[in-house]
């Protein structure tokens, strides 16, 4: 027996897409039922009751909050989810690329494949793709279904505009490692997509066992107006005043009232904590998904990348740590200054010691070093501070690509010992967040024979 559970005011014309699926299923002789949801929280008990009865699949038919439903009732059982996209946002449908129509979907019950899901959860609700709180999530609580059906999507640009016109609240985050972070918006999310199609976490693998925090970092109702901007045109991840972060778990506070949603409902007011769980969930999704990743080839190249800063004291060191880090083997990072200090920054390896990389072998050196015979041969060079942009550089072997990146100098931070400790964590988040792209936009080819 097939379980249909549908949300009757998921969107316009949901009762041409529920006769289509009533014809599709009666036609193959498949035994099925259609449950129709009255209020929130029945689906939840409605696939909860199928799981228990043992169902295959349930069919949800509905938007991403009729999914985040049943997805919970389903949770840690062997029943399948098999999702119908009928909404505002489809953010379920574009994150595992399911098809267009409705019996395109269902052919997945028989030419699809079934993957895990580890749910997470926002306090004690679960969720499946996303969350978020501050501005993005109280937009969310404003909005009804009326809203959403006669506009759409538009109902939420709408609905932001008039509320940049409030004053914002600033939240605080707190990251396992205890560290904390102010910022003026945040969204947890566990694949790669949000609403409208937007790719909000390049990095995002909604099969792992993380999410990826975003985090607004820079103040103010333009802030979030630029930010959503550069979230439409995918430029928002270069962006130094936005932190992009993998963890497994997060704390969100505000000290003034706010609220959180998840999967495009919202949950309640602050305070939350965001985790992965062991619940898992099984999905149906299309044979072709994950689509295939490069697969890692024999004698690959690696790509060696110098940065360049004048006392190659604490930005150029930091930013050799992350791309080692980061490009996974694909990368080896160096350092050079113009005039070297002759030392590294003790704050620059405080920060690194406490995030866990390895300090040894850190030094400040002259760029000279990269041009003598028997150096590296070197693929790329950024400059990553002013100062050094402007010099003549030495003519590097290997003619790599060079590009400018201007970023903060910490080290010529003043204040108290916080403030300098918080200048290094601002300048290691944006190299991060430049790094990150850089390495994912990056494909290595192999070595000549």
């Amino acid at each position: 027996m097939i379980d249909v559970i549908h949300n009757p005011v998921a969107g316009p014309k949901v009762v041409k897409r529920i006769d289509r699926v009533r014809a599709y299923l009666s036609a193959r002789g498949l035994p099925f039922r259609i449950r129709e949801t009255a209020a929130p929280g029945d689906a939840v008990v409605m696939a909860r009751e199928a799981a228990l009865a043992g169902a295959d699949i349930v069919v949800a038919v509905g938007g991403d909050g009729t999914m985040n439903e049943v997805a919970d009732g389903l949770a840690g059982s062997a029943t399948r989810l098999a999702f119908v996209p009928h909404g505002t946002g489809n953010v379920f449908a574009r994150e595992f690329s399911l098809p267009g129509s409705v019996e395109g979907c269902l052919d997945l019950l028989s030419s699809g494949k079934t993957i895990s899901v580890r749910m997470a959860k926002a306090n004690d609700r679960r969720f499946v793709l996303l969350a978020s709180a501050g501005f993005d999530a109280e937009v969310v609580e404003r909005m009804n279904s009326r809203q959403k059906n006669l506009l759409g999507i538009a109902a939420y640009v709408l609905s932001g505009a008039r509320h940049l016109l409030r004053s914002q609240p600033t939240l605080w985050l707190e990251f396992p490692d205890r560290e904390r972070i102010e910022a003026q918006a945040v969204i947890v999310a566990r694949g790669k997509k949000y609403g409208g199609n937007v790719t909000i976490a390049p990095g995002g693998d909604i099969t792992g066992e993380t999410f990826h925090v975003i985090a607004l970092l820079r103040k103010g109702r333009w802030s979030i107006a630029k930010f959503a901007l550069d979230a439409l045109r995918g430029k928002h991840v270069a962006s130094r005043h936005v932190l992009i972060r993998e963890s497994p778990s997060l704390f969100v506070r505000c000290p003034i009232p706010s609220a959180c949603q998840v999967d495009g409902e919202y949950l309640g007011p602050l305070p939350v904590r965001f985790t992965v769980t062991d619940a898992l969930l099984q999905v149906v999704v299309p044979a072709g998904f994950p689509p295939p990743a490069v697969p890692a080839m024999k004698n690959s190249k690696v790509c060696n990348v110098l940065f360049l800063c004048t006392g190659n004291s604490a930005r150029s060191i930091l930013a050799e740590a992350l791309v080692g880090r980061l490009g996974e083997g694909r990368f080896r990072g160096y350092s050079a200054g113009s005039h070297p200090k002759g030392a590294v920054h003790p704050l620059a390896l405080e920060l690194l010691l406490s995030l866990g990389y390895p300090t040894e072998g850190y030094r400040s050196k002259g760029w000279e070093e990269f041009s003598r015979p028997g150096a590296p041969e070197l693929d790329f060079v950024f400059t990553v501070c002013d100062d050094a942009a402007g010099e003549t550089c030495p003519v590097w072997p290997g003619s790599p690509v060079t590009a400018h990146w201007g970023v903060p100098d910490p080290a010529a931070a003043e204040g108290d010992e916080l403030t300098r400790r918080n200048a290094f964590r601002s300048t290691y988040r944006e190299l991060e967040n430049r790094i990150r792209l850089f390495c994912e936009g990056v494909s290595v080819p192999r070595n000549p024979l």
